[in-house]
Formats: C-alpha cells, structure tokens, sequence
C-alpha cells in the first residue's frame, strides 16, 4: 500500500525522533520538587505537602480540561461513540468526569463518594472496554477531585488507575481491541497529561506512545480503512486516537511516530466517506456508530488538511457556515477497497445524498449496506445458502477477492468464497455512477451436475418495505421516499409464468429463491436507483447466447437485458471457460461484459473482465 504524504501546520506538534523520547506532556506549571515523594510521605509534615499539591493543581493554567480542547458539542469527547455494551452507567461516568472542571464541590463530593464505593465494591468479572472507559473517566475527573478527597483516598485511586494500565499488559488486540488501545495507549497518556509533575505518571508515556502508535499502524490497511472485523470500532477507535491527538496538541508533544500521525489522516477521510447521509457510519446500527458532529469537527483539526475539510463539509451534516476550502489538490478518491482489510466502498460521487455500497466480507461473512437519498436501503449480513442435491454447501474458506475496478463509469467488485462438494460461489458487485443502478449477481459454480436450489435475503433497513408489483416479478423498495426499483433478472418477468423461483418480502428481508438444474447457476438483481425513472415502464429478457451458431443453456453462459423508460443496458456473464460468444448480435470473449445501449443502437461497455480478473 502506498502512504499517504501530509504536511504539517505550523502550530502543529512536532514528532519526536523515537518513541522512547516521548516521557510526557510537558506542563508549564511543573513544579521544582518532586511530587511523587510529597505524594508518599506518611510523616509529621504529610499534611503540608498534601495542602501544597492541591493548591498547586487548583492554581496551575496548564493542562487544560479536555472539553475546552474541542469544539462545542453536546456531547462530551469523553463520551463520543461509546460502545452500546458498555452500558449507560458508563455514559454517565464520563458525562460527569467532563462537568467537574466547572462543578461545584457538592458534584466533586458525590463523584469522589461514587469512585471510592466502586472500589470497594468487590471485583467481579467485568467487560474490559467498560472498565477501561471508566478509569479513563476517574483519570479526567482526578485533578478536580484533590480539593475535596482525603490524601490517602486519592492516592489510592491514582495508584488503582496505574494498576489498569498493568492489568492492561494482560490484554491482546485480538481478545479486546478497544480495551487495549484504552488501557495501554489512551489511560497513560491522559495520566501522563494531566500529571506531568509526577515521575510515576510521565513514565506512562512512553508506553503509551508506542500503543497508540502500534494500533495506528497495525489496525489500519496502510491507507486508513480498518479490517473489516473491527469495523464495529471504527468510530471508537477514532475517538480515541483523536482525544489523544487533542492532548498532545495541548501539550506541544506528539504521541505518535510519523507513520501512525500519516495512517490517522487516511482514517479520518476513510471515516468520512464511510459515513451515511445523516452522518451515522455504515455498517454501524449501534449507539456508537451514530453521528457525532464533535469528533469529526475535532478530529479534522487533528489530521489538519484542508481537502479533508472540504470532503467533510461535502459529504457530512455539518453546518454550511463552516465550510471548507476547496481542494488544494487531486479530489480525494471517494470508492476504494483492501484486499488486506476485506472490504470496499462502492460510490456514484463525494456529495451526501449519492448512492453508496459498502461490503466487508472477513471470517467468512458477508455483510453489506446501500444507502440512497439519504435513507439505508438495506444492512446487514447478505450471505447465500445454496443445496446441491438437497444437501447445504457449508463455506471451506473465506470469502477472497477476484476483481477490484473503479473507474469514470462504474465501481467494481467480485468475490469467491470455496464451498463444499467441489462447488463455489462468486459475487459481483456493480455501481454505475452515471446511470444510478446497482448490479449485484451470484455465481454459483460446480464440478459435476445437480439439482441447486438458491436463496438469499437482501436484510431490508428498519422502516423499509417491498411492494411487489401485481403482474410482473419487480418491485418498489420505499421507506419515507422511494428508494429503489428490484428487477430479478434470473427470474421470468411475469408471475404467471411460475418457473424458477421467486421474489417475496418476508420477517428477514427480501428474499430470492431460485432452482436449476446442471454444473452453474447464475443469481442476478437489478436495484434501479434512480429517482427520474422510479416510475417509468421497465422491462428485463434473458437473452439467447450462441457460440459457433449453436444456442448454450444457462449453465454455460446467460445474458440479460434491461429496458427502463428509454435507457437499456446488456449484461453478460460466463459460467465455463470463456470462449467467442454472440449476445444480440455482439462477439464477447469475456467472463462478465456490461454495456449500455447508445441511441444508435450499439453497445457501449462500462465494463469487460476477462477471466484472469
């Protein structure tokens, strides 16, 4: 993957040469003495070097509270994309911690009483992102706290903090990702901020540099999009590694090397564009994928670059008021995909209200989201179930790429996962950007005959339903406006022909079923998404395939064609070998062709794939 080259503002922190090097924010109120052994004398002059230490936290200008660091928003920075799992008590520890900079002792009182209940409260087994979030709390609300803790108690909850970030040692990326970015990366370097006085506390930081630094570097495909396991914590993640961009931008130090800062500028443009039209994240149902106007504001002051400004103030619900510049350079490439994070964002334009489809297919699940005029078409896990002569194919390995395109007509995107029985399927994935359509078709490939049943349910958005048309197979998606045409290609136009299968709205989504019998089967939709012909007459044939003048059946090659209004298109597919074909009277000597029809009646490709991909 190639990296991506920002440059650096002026006022932005400069990047240490080592991580080694990175002890801490440094405080202009540092104080001469060492703290750390005010903090520990027990002795006859204990009491005096505590009144010492809160008059010097209650008096110092630096650092200042992380809110202040951000833009005005509603919502805290503490809290912004907190998984739902971590609960609403989690909510609240933040909400709070972030209020005390300005609450009245009775507030710093009551908080000081709840931290030291929680502590004695006896240790269960507890979900480790919940416990990192509140000890992350505890470590923003802890300098506030000294006006009004006993020495003893407060000790006792910096010591606890510490011992997180210990426990945290025991954690894997792989077993809690965000739990270990939390307790490893994001607790030492606050600590490490809010207490630049305290040897204990600056030699977190480090530690702490080199997580963060390492979670940029290894969550991220090289250019910004994370692995499609972890796309759940995209937006955590970015909280995170934002608040702590925040902090280090405060204290004139970076946390992170050269390489983490560059992957975090590809992240905050990846998030950007993998964001729906109300500002939500794809993909995302839970709390913590919902619009946070505050983090993106943030985090693009963080990553300082003004095209990305620009992007966002395109393609997010921020205010007019605040828009960017126009690009300085080349416009950001808005569809993309890894290979080695298993996921791509097929998308028609970088505005907010255009047609947009973003697939992960890791650990051997397929899951997509379209969205079109601001509303989710469909969400969720799209997978195929296919039986061979009654029996299931079960999946013998992970969905891999095939074909990645994307050019001035269309995205492109297939996908081969092996299945059981010598058999596999392929998914292709088809965005045009001009004509508004997506074709999405399944594949289904075998060594020997047999009888194959085909189902899958496209998972239909919350307040989204089908109305099939009376006489013909089609039908409308429609939520608050309408959202899509769906053509079954495969399927006969006309219910009264009952061959082949069917296209119903069930309790799961929309679903198509379809039966064949040979070595092939081939599963094409049709998702018309644009809103001029959404009540224009529409049509679709199978088309005839010859080769050396003689017709193929469907388990050697298919074609298809598509009428709406005036426009057309052809789509062909092969499911052997590909060899010199005729389809309406065209020569192909492709595996897949999608054409339009031009007013003179000649075809036009949007795309060619040969079978090497």
């Amino acid at each position: 993957m190639s990296s991506r080259t920002r440059s650096s503002s002026p006022g932005a922190p400069t990047p240490l040469a080592h991580p080694a090097s990175r002890v801490a924010p440094l405080s202009a109120a540092r104080a001469a003495a060492s703290w750390d052994n005010t903090l520990a004398d027990a002795g006859p002059g204990a009491s005096e070097g505590w009144e010492r230490w809160r008059a010097h936290l209650a008096n110092r200008r630096t650092p200042r509270p992380l809110r202040d660091l951000a833009a005005e928003d509603a919502v805290s920075p503490l809290s912004w994309s907190v998984p739902e799992r971590c609960g609403e008590a989690v909510v609240r520890w933040l909400e709070e911690a972030s209020r005390l900079p300005r609450a009245a002792d009775r507030a710093a009182r009551a908080y000081a009483a709840a931290i030291e209940q929680e502590l004695a409260a006896p240790q269960t087994g507890e979900d480790a992102a919940r416990f990192a979030l509140t000890r992350l709390a505890w470590a923003h609300a802890l300098p506030f706290l000294a006006r009004v803790m006993a020495p003893a108690a407060w000790r006792k909850v910096l010591e606890n903090l510490q011992a997180a970030v210990d426990d945290g040692a025991a954690l894997s990326p792989e077993q809690d990702t965000l739990a270990w970015q939390l307790l490893r990366g994001e607790l030492p370097w606050t600590l490490a901020y809010w207490f630049p006085e305290l040897e204990s506390c600056r030699r977190g930081a480090a530690l702490a540099g080199a997580t963060l630094s390492k979670g940029l570097e290894d969550l991220l495909d090289g250019e910004g999009l994370i692995a499609s396991q972890y796309v759940p914590l995209l937006r955590p993640l970015l909280a995170l590694w934002t608040r702590c961009g925040l902090l280090s931008q405060a204290a004139n130090q970076d946390c992170y090397t050269r390489e983490a800062r560059i992957q975090y500028a590809w992240l905050v443009q990846r998030a950007i564009l993998l964001s729906r039209p109300d500002g939500g994240q794809l993909l995302s149902p839970g709390v913590e994928g919902r619009w946070r106007p505050g983090l993106f504001t943030a985090a693009l002051a963080v990553a300082d670059d003004p095209d990305d400004e620009h992007l966002a103030h395109e393609v997010l619900p921020l205010p007019a008021k605040k828009r960017g510049a126009a690009p300085r350079g080349p416009a950001p490439q808005y569809a993309f995909h890894s290979e080695w994070a298993e996921a791509g964002l097929l998308r028609t334009a970088a505005t907010r209200e255009a047609p947009r489809l973003f697939a992960t297919y890791g650990q051997r699940q397929f899951r997509a989201e379209l969205t079109n005029r601001s509303q989710v078409v469909f969400s969720g896990v799209w997978d195929p179930q296919i039986d061979v002569n009654g029996q299931r194919l079960a999946p013998e390995g992970d969905w891999e790429e095939v074909c990645w395109v994307s050019d001035a007509d269309v995205d492109y995107l297939e996908v081969e996962m092996s299945l059981s029985a010598g058999w596999r399927v392929q998914r292709q994935m088809l965005l045009a950007r001009k004509e508004d359509f997506l074709f999405v078709a399944d594949a289904v490939l075998g060594a020997a005959p047999g009888q194959v049943q085909y189902r899958c349910v496209t998972p239909l958005a919350p307040g989204v339903s089908f109305a099939p048309e009376g006489e013909t197979r089609d039908g409308m998606i429609q939520g608050r406006k309408k959202l899509a045409v769906v053509l079954p290609l495969a399927l006969p136009e006309w219910r009264s022909d009952r061959r082949s299968g069917a296209l119903e709205a069930n309790a799961e989504g929309l679903e198509l079923t379809l039966q064949s019998e040979g070595a092939a089967l081939y599963a094409p939709w049709f998702f018309d998404l644009s809103r001029p012909r959404m009540k224009k007459e529409r049509t679709w044939r199978r088309l005839t395939v010859a080769e050396r003048l003689v017709i193929q059946p469907s388990e050697v090659a298919v074609g298809f064609r598509v009428q709406v209004d005036r426009q057309q298109w052809m789509f062909y597919r092969s499911l052997t070998k590909a060899a010199n074909r005729t389809v309406l009277g065209q020569n192909l000597n492709s595996e897949f062709v999608a054409a339009r029809f031009l007013p003179t009646g000649y075809l036009d490709e949007l795309i060619s794939v040969s079978s090497e991909g």
